[in-house]
């Protein structure tokens, strides 16, 4: 877990088949 970041397991994604994203809070 990162502060003030949630990360969320995105697959299919644009440019990779699976990746960690950031979102911002």
């Amino acid at each position: 877990k990162a502060l003030g970041f949630s990360i969320e397991k995105a697959p299919g994604a644009p440019g990779k088949r699976e990746m960690l994203r950031a979102i911002k809070l």
